[in-house]
């Protein structure tokens, strides 16, 4: 009579909600709390409301579709009956949401040193004036005071100085031409190291992805040009889209995103149409992900 009785009690216990509903063996099924304990006599758990534990027993479950439904819980109850250990039941966690993981992957590149040699000429330039003046006795012409230079051969032949009083030269000589403006330029040269290595990546995929999708300014092609020079980050990153293709095979965005990468990780022109479709898989999996 008990049994008749605790059974129909059983099938009214529909009105909490779980993760996990045990098959009956006289038909119908029984949901049960996310917290409970497998034992050698069943599956012992807390209605709501109630302060005392109650037990579903083996004999009141349907074994053959429980084995079919619930892998994990059936291995529970052959270890429990086999070993007399108990498992503990909880709240399954939630999935991680696999687009999520693969924006936050981190990507992290240190470029290699680069060092530019640069070459700088100064040039200085002063300008005087010359005043020529040609002494009648013997028709060499002075450049200044206390030099003359012959006409014809340039030799030179030192005599007195020149004294110019308000323009006019004294010592019988007389002016011949206006004066001669004479620059005297000197150069200095000078020799300058600059750093040109790029400052290193610690981004994310996300992050890395948008940054070598960019084809809107001419930053993007340099770096992706130095990028291949470190092929691990582009190894890595294809490796984590397989990984993410496998978890969501409905989706060609992964496939598609792989032969994008390995495009622009090839020497050669880039790719503006890969770099693009890049740009498009980032909002795409962003969208999946739940960023907004």
């Amino acid at each position: 009579m008990k049994r008749a009785v605790f059974l129909p009690c059983f099938l009214l216990l529909t009105c909490f909600a779980s993760a996990r509903t045990i098959p009956l063996h006289r038909g119908g099924s029984f949901p049960i709390p996310d917290q409970a304990v497998v034992s050698a006599d069943g599956i012992t758990f807390v209605r709501p409301g109630d302060t005392k534990p109650m037990t579903l027993k083996w004999q009141d479950i349907d074994l053959q579709r429980l084995a079919k439904q619930n892998i994990d819980l059936e291995g529970s109850r052959q270890k429990a009956l086999l070993t007399g250990e108990k498992t503990v039941l909880a709240a399954d966690a939630p999935k991680a949401n696999p687009y999520a993981e693969f924006l936050a992957i981190p990507v992290k590149v240190s470029f290699r040193p680069k060092e530019t040699h640069q070459s700088r000429t100064e040039y200085n330039s002063v300008t005087g004036i010359v005043p020529q003046v040609i002494d009648p006795a013997t028709g060499l012409v002075a450049s200044q005071p206390g030099s003359f230079f012959e006409r014809g051969n340039g030799r030179t032949i030192s005599v007195a100085p020149i004294v110019i009083v308000n323009g006019v030269p004294t010592g019988g000589q007389v002016p011949l031409i206006q004066p001669q403006a004479v620059t005297n330029t000197t150069s200095t040269r000078s020799d300058t190291t600059v750093n040109m290595t790029r400052p290193a990546l610690d981004t994310t995929a996300a992050g890395f992805l948008e940054l070598i999708s960019d084809d809107s300014t001419g930053s993007s092609a340099p770096l992706i040009r130095e990028l291949r020079e470190h092929p691990h980050v582009f190894t890595n990153l294809i490796a984590a889209l397989r990984e993410l293709q496998t978890q969501t095979p409905d989706d060609s965005a992964p496939g598609k995103a792989i032969e994008s990468l390995q495009l622009l990780s090839r020497n050669g022109a880039i790719s503006i149409e890969a770099q693009r479709f890049l740009g498009r898989f980032v909002r795409h999996v962003q969208t999946r992900a739940g960023v907004r």
